[in-house]
């Protein structure tokens, strides 16, 4: 059952109203835990579920970064219960693939067990930031087996690990060393193409909105291209908004574009 010490009652958000649960565990490490934002107002009984995924190069980052952004979602979409979650860090003893998708299974799993709890209805809708993103798509294209996501926003998030940005990179092998878990991966002596989203995407891929910079120089624009022509070959539903921006800290101007698109796309496709 959950702790009512946990819970921080009343928050409001443009009159509406949250209750929020911090850091519950879905696993034993102590980077296993996410917050969950339920609105108490809804008109209806039980809500969708739309869960953040940080980013930080898959070495680093928190869940605390993505708070701006959880604010301006319930801000356009207050009838959504929105998840905010941490996974845990790749280093030289700990490898991020497959283990950080699988950290999102175990999100899923976790609420879909507790829905009634929760008040929700297990179908997922996956916002990830950079690595976020990248963890987003992957996840969604080659370990959802329940079908449980039903739509995937990537910000910023790489798609092609075998493009000569990353390939080209002097820090890139030693990166790749700490992301990928060759024993997991072992029918492959080079995994790039099997950690890359871009050659996952299927005809069940979930439909996908995609916003890019267009100066963004961590992860190149023909990323979000790339991806966007698969999921129109595979006719899955999909939208790429270029900004006038770097990586992802993007200013108030381009997030109220965010705003617009995102709550758009989110009522024509979750």
């Amino acid at each position: 059952m959950l702790d009512v010490n946990d819970l921080e009652l009343n928050k409001s958000v443009n009159n509406n109203t949250y209750q929020i649960i911090k850091d519950i565990s879905y696993g034993s490490h102590p980077k296993q835990t996410f917050d969950i934002y339920s609105p108490t107002n809804s008109f209806v009984n039980k809500t969708k579920v739309i869960i953040l995924i940080h980013g930080g190069r898959w070495i680093n980052g928190d869940k605390s970064s993505m708070e701006g952004l959880l604010t301006r979602i319930q801000n356009t979409n207050p009838n959504y219960t929105i998840v905010n979650m941490n996974y845990v860090l790749a280093n030289k003893n700990t490898f991020a693939f497959p283990n950080q998708f699988m950290d999102i299974e175990l999100v899923l799993n976790e609420l879909t067990l507790k829905h009634k709890e929760y008040k929700i209805t297990p179908e997922f809708a996956l916002v990830g930031k950079s690595a976020g993103g990248h963890l987003a798509l992957m996840y969604d294209s080659s370990f959802d087996k329940l079908d449980r996501v039903k739509t995937v926003c990537s910000i910023s998030g790489a798609t092609d690990f075998t493009h000569p940005v990353f390939r080209d990179d002097p820090d890139f092998d030693y990166l790749y060393d700490l992301l990928v878990d060759k024993n997991y991966y072992s029918s492959s002596f080079d995994a790039t193409s099997e950690i890359s989203p871009l050659f996952q995407i299927t005809r069940k891929s979930s439909p996908t909105i995609i916003f890019h910079g267009i100066n963004d120089v961590k992860v190149p624009i023909d990323n979000a291209e790339l991806l966007k022509e698969k999921l129109k070959y595979f006719k899955v539903p999909n939208k790429l908004l270029i900004v006038d921006e770097g990586h992802s800290n993007w200013g108030n101007e381009t997030m109220q574009i965010f705003d617009l698109e995102f709550n758009m796309f989110l009522k024509d496709n979750f």
